[in-house]
């Protein structure tokens, strides 16, 4: 990758939703390395993104309602859905840049780029959407709606059924 002459790396996972301005966004925030804010892909849904670290493979989430909608904040670890990494990043640390670990290569990443002196930051206004899967079951007594979970017993009530047209 050093062998190319560009500037900046954006990491987009393929099972983000995000804005069309999220890369001058992050741009536009001059540090060198920001991420989105994305939210777990399963229970509890939370932000992965973590104010603290607590040490064996444990990070405190961030807690979104400390900060303002638009903020951008320094944090311990964020994840590499939409994330922008300026080259001398990957100049300074060795490689392999994201190393398979318990707590996640993303994690990883962000605790070494610390140690070498970087800050990383998330941006809470840009905020990605994670696609991700569910079962839907038909909710008992009948009624329209459904049920998205057995477990987290989350519904939705829909609008009767039209009739379809042949």
């Amino acid at each position: 990758m050093l062998e190319a002459s560009e500037e900046w790396l954006l990491f987009l996972d393929d099972d983000q939703v995000f804005a069309p301005d999220l890369l001058e966004r992050l741009l536009s925030h001059e540090k060198d390395i920001v991420a989105a804010l994305c939210l777990r892909r399963d229970e509890p849904y939370g932000p992965f993104c973590f104010s603290e670290d607590l040490g064996e493979h444990t990070f405190l989430p961030i807690d979104l309602h400390q900060h303002g909608p638009e903020d951008l904040v320094r944090v311990a670890a964020v994840g590499t859905g939409a994330m922008l990494i300026r080259r001398r990043v990957f100049e300074k640390l060795e490689d392999p840049w994201f190393p398979i670990a318990e707590s996640g290569e993303d994690v990883m990443f962000c605790q070494e780029a610390q140690r070498q002196g970087f800050e990383v930051f998330c941006d809470l206004g840009a905020r990605l959407g994670h696609l991700t899967t569910a079962v839907v079951w038909p909710v008992t007594p009948w009624k329209v709606g459904f049920v998205i979970s057995d477990e987290t017993r989350i519904t939705r009530d829909l609008p009767p059924v039209a009739p379809l047209e042949a």
